[in-house]
């Protein structure tokens, strides 16, 4: 079992990856996108980590992951704003 400082350490380094991924795909405005679409790019995502996985390849395994973890955060954030 990891300790607490392992898991801040391991969402600090996920959300600094998301990030830079966000800043890379900064062109997305999600608020203005139906979740069913984030749905479909968050299993297009979620494939591309599956066949980064499947090679073996850390850097794209992590750099994946941070785009799976971002557009289950867009659709988390798409529906709290709904419930406002």
């Amino acid at each position: 079992m990891s300790s607490v400082k392992e898991e801040n350490a391991a969402i600090r380094d996920l959300t600094k990856s998301m990030r830079l991924k966000l800043r890379e795909n900064s062109h997305l405005d999600w608020g203005h996108i139906h979740d069913y679409k984030l749905w479909q790019m968050l299993a297009t995502e979620t494939a591309e980590l599956h066949a980064a996985i499947c090679r073996h390849d850390n850097e794209a395994i992590r750099a994946e992951a941070a785009d799976v973890a971002n557009y289950a955060m867009m659709i988390h954030d798409t529906a709290a704003a709904e419930e406002e």
